[in-house]
């Protein structure tokens, strides 16, 4: 795991360096542009680099290139049958520039890292927060694995300015683009209510009120979704324990995400009082952080629900440092802020350990293509 490790460091220095200097506004946008760059292809090339041993459904996805044959309108149809077609195409198209399965990883891995990058740079007031968050939480050692559920978040991520804008129309296009990758994009399609969420003591209750009344039906909810996206009975594997990993089970995932939340829901309150951050930046990042947390708690009882956990780091990555950081600023110029953030720092660092010590999503060890027998 020393790779990941190496990775986070030189990332969390590289972006200490390079993000904190004075300059004009110009300068500023350009040194947060060419940090993402440096990230997308560091981390890019290091999941697409992977052996396939790392990640369980990295050989399968091998094997799928592999069977994948778009010589003929025949071929494509029958590979639809198995597989959705924008993956199928996305295969075909690097099959007959004469790559490899490699360079299906090369190519998804960087449009992965590359669209989250993106959405970064648009979203978030501060990308070394949006990076730290990245390595700590699930979502990039997820990415690992199950590639058409990420390359189709890819496509929300990139459309998600339609939602600060409430343009549907080009929202939904992305929506459309992301379910050629995996179906489930069109379930993505709820995040352009999210804005009209408004926190107050009465809309929180409820928000409780319905986790819980949701949560008795979620398991045979989660079925239903499974089937409908070809993905079989999820609840058959409860006792696959190492389908995310050793120990890693949905009550420790609640509990950490339930600890944050709460953490989280202190730099709102303290954001509402003070004016730190506009009205809407300061509800929706909550609500992220809501999200999170109860889809963590639907996860004890439905597997299915790692998937909605995944996606919802993205989210969690723009919605801690737009809560911490005030608006018009860099960092964090609160005293209190500041020991709350020491405490989010702390919390995300045990969880990073977490993930890598339970090897979440099989990513440990990391073994590059070109010496199988390698460890890193």
């Amino acid at each position: 795991m020393s790779i990941y490790i190496l990775a986070f460091l030189f990332c969390m220095i590289l972006g200490r360096v390079m993000l904190y200097n004075n300059g004009t506004e110009s300068v500023i946008y350009r040194q947060k542009k060419l940090y993402l760059i440096m990230v997308t292809l560091l981390l890019g090339l290091i999941s697409g680099f992977r052996s396939t041993s790392v990640g369980y459904d990295t050989n399968s996805y091998s094997m799928i290139f592999d069977d994948v044959w778009v010589g003929s309108v025949d071929e494509i149809i029958d590979s639809v049958n198995r597989i959705e077609l924008g993956f199928v195409l996305w295969c075909g198209l690097i099959k007959t520039l004469g790559g490899n399965f490699q360079w299906l990883l090369i190519t998804t891995s960087i449009f992965v890292v590359g669209s989250f990058c993106v959405f970064v740079y648009r979203h978030s007031k501060s990308a070394l927060w949006s990076i730290f968050v990245l390595f700590c939480f699930q979502y990039y050692y997820s990415s690992f694995d199950i590639i058409r559920h990420f390359m189709a978040t890819s496509f929300l991520l990139l459309g998600y300015k339609y939602v600060e804008e409430r343009k549907i129309v080009p929202f939904l296009l992305f929506i459309v683009m992301g379910s050629f990758f995996h179906k489930i994009a069109f379930v993505f399609a709820l995040y352009y209510f999210v804005p009209l969420l408004k926190w107050n003591r009465i809309s929180f209750i409820v928000f409780v009120i319905l986790a819980l009344i949701l949560n008795v039906f979620v398991s045979n909810f989660s079925v239903e979704l499974s089937l409908l996206l070809g993905k079989g009975d999820y609840t058959q594997m409860h006792d696959s324990i190492q389908w995310i990993g050793a120990y890693s089970g949905g009550e420790k995932t609640f509990i950490l995400f339930l600890v944050l939340s709460s953490v989280m829901y202190f730099v709102y309150r303290i954001n509402k009082q003070r004016n730190r951050v506009s009205e809407s930046i300061n509800n929706i990042s909550l609500t992220y952080c809501f999200l999170i947390t109860m889809f963590a708690f639907f996860f004890i009882n439905a597997l299915m629900m790692t998937r909605f956990i995944m996606t919802s780091s993205a989210f969690l990555a723009i919605a801690i440092p737009n809560l911490l950081i005030a608006d018009g600023k860099r960092k964090i110029d609160d005293k209190r802020i500041k020991s709350i953030a020491r405490w989010v720092i702390l919390i995300a660092l045990a969880y990073h350990a977490f993930l890598l010590l339970t090897n979440w999503q099989n990513v440990v060890p990391y073994m590059p293509y070109w010496q199988k027998n390698h460890i890193i």
